[in-house]
């Protein structure tokens, strides 16, 4: 209700603030509060508001702004009453600037201000009550010793006895306009009910109120109703080409003795039917078959037996849904025929789960589907179930054709030597196909002969009539022919070593040195040897499959040797420096220098010694340096010489 139920809307109840107050009554709601009996917010509009008209009240509408004690307005706002004593309110309690309120100043006698009685309430029910209040007096004014409003609130049988009453108590000021909710319940058996309001703080400097938005609410119970007994269920699916059953149940509390009736909608809600006979809390409902897209809606009405005829009285629960959908149009295809041993995919589509059914057992799900390694044996019919999104479902089947595929044999493996061929033994019942084609006669008989360089693993691919394949191996292993390198030439200064560089290969190979004189070890690679002379050394390699050998020439260069001292003091008695064999490199380099480092005597080839001068004068006795440089095989020959005279 709007504004013109006016102040006959301060429903008189035992209230209990919805905040911080205590609940004042012993009856509490055990469901849910139900649509408002009573909800009266004064309306909108431009100021001044109508005055109320339909309760009775001992105090006087007045249309100022600020009404004298003992009177009342409808505003929308306030400002600045009583030179700043009282709140200045923009809007009513739920933010709506235009929103009216009520507003009183307290009379100097405590007095009632609402009187009025309510009709057609449902027995044996619980009720709450509420209102919201605003102490219009500003802290510190009055001295701060102004009253504080303070509201009783009773509910009354039409004889005057009294069913339940409290008080507020004193409201307290506030730093700015502050609404509060107080609110109480009460249980009665009477269908008429007195509602009373008083002030009880009298007028003066304070005790003055804005009221708003009052609310007479039944406390209904709270009917679940399920499907299926699905606590989570309240909508649910019915396949069209089939008779489907439904069961429907409810709980819920509070009522001594209920009454039900289930009700249906196929007009999403515009509408509701009765069902004849469903009169308990549990319902079962079959659904026919239908080419029609139906949504059926299904509701509990519950009240105490006496109030069932009143619509004020009744609860409802919440809706639950049966919406009927057509069954999935399944789409099956495959990969087959397919060859045993592949992968047969099978793919569905028209739904949004897949179960499958084979020869032999077999069952999976999921899509597209992969049976891996595929035997022979599960060549057949494969069925699939396709669910919809809603729990429909349909079935398709298809034949599928697995063929058999060839055995390939490629033969046993074998070994022979370089140079030689064996011929392959394939076997298979189909077409032929060897690769690598390298060393065959033919890579499309089933025994192609084979000489191939080097170990090779030859496959056969054998394709039958259905274009099935196998394939196997043969490993063909090569040995090599010894092959042998005995490495350069060498020079060596006689009494010195030099190593050998063999090299072999081929296959499974014995080796030796020959001859076997002055060698650190005829059966290594890579022997030290030390020869007196001229020498020419043989490396030897045996297999199975053949010899090898290769030389390799030391040639043994003579020793020089280099005196320390001599003494060029021209008594004919080593006045000179004479170099042994020095002679037999005709290409050799000297050089001498002093201690340092000038040369100080070079020469290429050594056909004249050197007697100890430079630049024809005689040098000094003491020690001088030499470097040889042979230039053969890089032999280089350093050292010191001294002179004495």
């Amino acid at each position: 209700m709007n504004y013109s139920f006016t102040l006959k809307s301060f429903v008189v109840f035992t209230f209990v603030v919805i905040f911080s107050y205590p609940l004042f009554s012993q009856t509490k709601c055990q469901g849910t509060l139900g649509k408002p009996l009573i909800n009266i917010s004064f309306g909108a509009g431009a100021n001044p508001g109508q005055p109320v008209t339909a309760a009775t009240s001992t105090y006087q509408y007045t249309a100022a702004d600020c009404p004298k004690d003992g009177f009342y307005t409808i505003r929308n706002k306030t400002e600045d009453c009583f030179y700043g004593d009282w709140h200045s309110v923009t809007k009513d309690h739920t933010g709506n600037e235009n929103g009216y309120f009520l507003l009183v100043n307290a009379s100097f006698t405590s007095n009632d201000f609402y009187l009025d009685t309510i009709q057609n309430l449902c027995s044996k029910t619980t009720y709450q009550f509420g209102a919201w209040i605003l102490n219009m007096m500003k802290p510190g004014k009055c001295g701060n010793g102004g009253l504080r409003p303070d509201v009783t609130f009773s509910v009354e049988k039409t004889d005057g006895t009294v069913l339940q009453s409290f008080t507020t108590n004193e409201i307290d000021v506030t730093g700015t306009p502050q609404w509060k909710q107080y609110a109480f319940y009460f249980s009665t058996e009477e269908t008429s009910v007195v509602l009373r309001m008083k002030t009880n703080a009298i007028g003066g400097c304070g005790g003055d109120f804005a009221l708003d938005d009052i609310t007479l609410q039944p406390c209904n119970p709270d009917v679940k109703a399920t499907i299926d007994n699905s606590i989570l269920q309240s909508i649910a699916y019915h396949c069209k080409s089939k008779d489907t059953s439904f069961s429907f149940s409810s709980n819920f509390g509070m009522y001594i003795n209920p009454a039900y009736v289930w009700e249906t909608s196929t007009t999403n809600g515009a509408s509701w039917t009765p069902i004849p006979n469903a009169n308990k809390n549990a319902l079962t409902q079959v659904l026919p078959s239908t080419q029609d897209e139906v949504v059926y809606l299904y509701r509990l009405m519950v009240a105490e037996v006496d109030n069932m005829n009143i619509p004020q009285c009744i609860a409802y629960s919440n809706v639950d849904t049966i919406r009927s959908v057509p069954e999935p149009v399944p789409v099956f295809s495959s990969n087959a025929p397919v060859c045993e041993g592949s992968t047969l995919q099978l793919t569905a589509a028209g739904g949004s789960q897949y179960n499958w059914m084979g020869p032999n057992g077999y069952m999976a799900s999921g899509n597209p589907l992969s049976y891996n390694n595929i035997p022979l044996k599960d060549s057949g019919q494969y069925m699939v179930k396709v669910i919809s999104p809603y729990g429909c479902f349909a079935f398709d089947s298809l034949q599928v054709t697995i063929h058999p595929k060839p055995k390939a044999f490629a033969g046993i493996d074998t070994s022979f030597c370089e140079g030689k061929a064996t011929q392959l033994q394939g076997n298979g019942d189909g077409t032929y196909l060897w690769s690598p084609a390298k060393g065959l006669s033919s890579v499309t008989v089933s025994n192609p002969y084979a000489w191939p360089v080097d170990t090779t693993m030859y496959t056969l691919k054998v394709t039958n009539k259905f274009g099935c394949t196998d394939t196997a191996s043969i490993a063909i292993n090569i040995i090599k022919k010894p092959r042998v390198n005995a490495g350069s030439d060498k020079k060596i200064m006689q009494g010195s070593f030099v190593r050998l560089d063999g090299n072999i290969s081929g296959s499974d190979i014995d080796y030796y040195w020959s001859p076997n004189s002055s060698l650190s070890d005829p059966n290594s690679l890579q022997p030290m040897v030390n020869p007196a002379d001229n020498t020419v050394f043989v490396i030897n390699a045996v297999s199975a499959c053949g010899s090898a050998k290769d030389e390799v020439a030391v040639t043994v260069l003579k020793k020089v040797e280099v005196p320390n001292v001599f003494s060029p003091n021209s008594d004919g008695i080593n006045d000179t420096w004479i170099i042994k064999n020095l002679q037999a490199y005709n290409t050799a380099e000297v050089f001498v220098f002093d201690r340092y480092g000038q040369k100080i005597y070079a020469s290429r080839g050594y056909n004249l010694p050197w007697n100890g001068t430079y630049n024809g004068n005689s040098l000094p006795a003491g020690t001088y340096y030499y470097v040889i440089d042979i230039k053969t095989d890089n032999i280089k020959l350093q050292g010191s010489v001294m002179i004495i005279r």
